[in-house]
């Protein structure tokens, strides 16, 4: 009976582990280590950076993102990516971007990344450095 209670021990622990990393993945201090499915579906690539207009981005973000060599690279990369405010309109409430803005957020500056095979949806790192390494990590 107790290899029984063991198996059944593993079992709930396992599930238990499970709804877990489900739950907490993008807490993870290294998201880029286990493949995590594309937050949106869809193919390409996609990066969406959530960020509040006035005050949502520190110096380093908002040197990086908005400047034309680093949208120039993306652009070249066959990179579809959007800054937007969480208040923004959206026409095209089927794209990609709006599917994404529709993520739950529980902060701005939040980024969410997709290849079509893998992604990512979390708070945006601080620094452009790393920045940059996590969309390395997802995007070719």
């Amino acid at each position: 009976m107790s290899r029984g209670r063991s198996l059944l021990s593993g079992v709930l622990l396992a599930c238990l582990l499970a709804a877990l990393f489900a739950e907490f993945r993008h807490l993870l201090p290294f998201p880029g280590l286990v493949p995590l499915p594309p937050p949106v579906p869809g193919e390409g690539q996609h990066l969406l950076i959530v960020s509040e207009s006035e005050t949502g981005l520190n110096r380093e973000q908002s040197a990086l993102l908005l400047s034309a060599d680093f949208r120039g690279e993306l652009q070249q990369r066959g990179i579809s990516f959007r800054l937007w405010d969480p208040d923004v309109e959206i026409t095209e409430a089927e794209s990609w971007h709006a599917r994404a803005l529709a993520l739950p957020r529980d902060r701005d500056p939040w980024i969410v990344i997709s290849n079509g095979r893998s992604g990512l949806s979390a708070p945006l790192p601080a620094t452009a450095e790393e920045i940059r390494s996590l969309i390395g990590r997802y995007l070719e």
